[in-house]
């Protein structure tokens, strides 16, 4: 039987802190073991899907999904980066224990048991689809030994190839990830089965095709940003190198309504803000630094109602 792979994507989407179980599986027990599909969706954060309370309309599948299911609503990533966070998933070991001397052994160790490993030795066929250029069975310029393929009769990493551009990461990945996941359904004909899919679209670059740009408005000044990059950020923030000159538009684009505000570079100044923003009842979600001067003090600010902060700030704001 062949299956549309959109509302397979559609269909199975759920977020690294979300496990839905169809309440319909709950009310009975069944005889044998049932066949288990864990999806992780790199880089997505919970409190930007709308079954999290988030207020645009990013994932209205995926909530419709959590509201017929069963919703851990406290449920956090082990690590706050693909390596260890995902090794952890598949081992149920803390992320400490996988930090080494090494920086490129990001696999899991040979002799930790994996989750695969556990389903294989119970009759499952397992099977592992993957964007990742970290978590793969083989190895890639950003993960040199490879290392995730323990316990998984086949591992597809074929969507994500060393292609050409500035992290040399696709910016477009899911339809492939879907594709050969149900390629790889069909292969286990009839068997149970465990079955791991990544999928990274969430992650830089930021370019998702139509219809799902819907949130984008039209953007052609810092190259970088127009590309969805993050990386020149990051590197200014962490590692003291140039300072890409963000602004509001900046910001907006890559994330979200922002504003850029201004304050006295003193003591206090930026309390003061704050307290103005919480007497109008705003709250912030993203304060980025990005001109610092002996007066003044520049700063993006991301919040839950722009219009209602611009309100609050007055004067105060430079760019909406």
């Amino acid at each position: 039987m062949r299956i549309n792979p959109l509302r397979f994507l559609l269909g199975l989407l759920v977020a690294t802190t979300l496990v839905a179980v169809a309440t319909t599986a709950l009310r009975s027990r069944p005889s044998t073991p049932r066949n288990v599909v864990l999806i992780l969706i790199d880089t997505l954060r919970a409190d930007h899907l709308g079954a999290y309370g988030y207020e645009r309309p990013t994932s209205p599948f995926i909530d419709q999904l959590a509201a017929k299911s069963v919703l851990f609503e406290n449920a956090v990533s082990a690590a706050n980066a693909t390596f260890p966070s995902v090794n952890s998933l598949l081992t149920s070991q803390p992320p400490s224990v996988f930090y080494s001397t090494n920086a490129a052994d990001l696999g899991i160790p040979e002799e930790m048991t994996t989750l695969a490993e556990v389903f294989a030795a119970n009759g499952f066929r397992t099977g592992a689809v993957s964007a990742s250029p970290l978590v793969r069975r083989s190895p890639s310029k950003w993960n040199p030994r490879g290392g995730f393929g323990q316990g998984f009769e086949r591992f597809d990493e074929a969507c994500y190839g060393e292609s050409a551009g500035l992290r040399a990461v696709p910016p477009y990945t899911s339809t492939c990830v879907a594709e050969r996941a149900l390629r790889m359904l069909e292969s286990f004909d009839g068997s149970r089965f465990f079955l791991y899919i990544h999928y990274l679209d969430p992650h830089d670059p930021y370019q998702p095709p139509a219809p799902f740009d819907r949130f984008n408005e039209p953007y052609q000044v810092k190259p970088f940003i127009a590309w969805g990059m993050t990386y020149p950020i990051i590197r200014w923030l962490y590692e003291h190198q140039s300072d890409p000159q963000l602004d509001s538009a900046d910001i907006q684009y890559l994330i979200r309504p922002a504003v850029t505000v201004k304050m006295a570079n003193l003591p206090g100044a930026g309390a003061a803000t704050f307290h103005k923003l919480a007497d109008a009842g705003v709250n912030v979600d993203l304060l980025l630094p990005v001109r610092i001067s002996d007066d003044e003090f520049y700063a993006v600010i991301c919040a839950d109602d722009p219009a209602a902060a611009e309100g609050a700030l007055g004067g105060q704001v430079v760019s909406g």
